[in-house]
């Protein structure tokens, strides 16, 4: 997973992150390829900026991140419970597979965000889209820009693969993505399937 340059957001700098922000329940951020997951989007909604003068880092994922990002994951997962044996499976997957954009949020050393997306081809537009499957910053943290930032360096991201444009699903961050230039498209819909039933 290569998510290009490291970036920085300052606190002081967080135009238009603020509250209306990716509150959105599962797009705290989240919603799945193809099938939109129902955005897990939670990104900037809330209060102030606490800690005024500091500064976060949205940077690519590493496998060090993985109990940190669990703990966000747990936290927006809303649809399904996070089964931490499945995540521990899927994680070194998702850092291994090229087409996966895995970013965390840092405000110095603590994780205060993620973001999950992919990129994938279509013949609709003519070639590779990116999804943001999860976005996803902690209540406390909302409101300072970290979202954005997610945002920001998705979008830069998915212009280094040659994606077209990005998509998204979300339950109620609406406004924060309208902030940030997205349109509504499209409904949502999905299907759980019942594995049990077709073996």
């Amino acid at each position: 997973m290569r998510a290009g340059h490291d970036a920085t957001v300052s606190q002081e700098h967080s135009a238009g992150a603020g509250r209306g922000a990716p509150g959105a329940g599962e797009h705290s951020a989240g919603a799945g390829r193809g099938a939109p997951g129902a955005g897990k989007h939670s990104a900037g909604a809330g209060r102030g900026a606490p800690g005024a003068g500091k500064h976060c880092q949205i940077r690519p994922a590493t496998a060090g991140d993985a109990d940190a990002v669990a703990s966000l994951a747990a936290a927006l997962a809303q649809s399904f419970t996070l089964s931490p044996a499945a995540f521990h499976h899927t994680y070194p997957a998702l850092l291994a597979t090229g087409g996966a954009c895995l970013l965390v949020a840092l405000d110095e050393q603590e994780h205060v965000g993620y973001l999950l997306g992919f990129q994938h081809l279509t013949f609709y537009a003519n070639g590779p889209v990116a999804w943001a499957e999860e976005v996803y910053v902690r209540s406390q943290d909302r409101g300072r820009g970290i979202g954005r930032a997610l945002m920001r360096s998705f979008e830069q991201w998915a212009a280094t693969q040659g994606c077209t444009l990005i998509a998204l699903a979300t339950r109620r961050a609406a406004p924060f993505y309208r902030a940030l230039g997205y349109e509504e498209s499209a409904s949502y819909f999905r299907k759980v399937l019942d594995h049990e039933a077709t073996q």
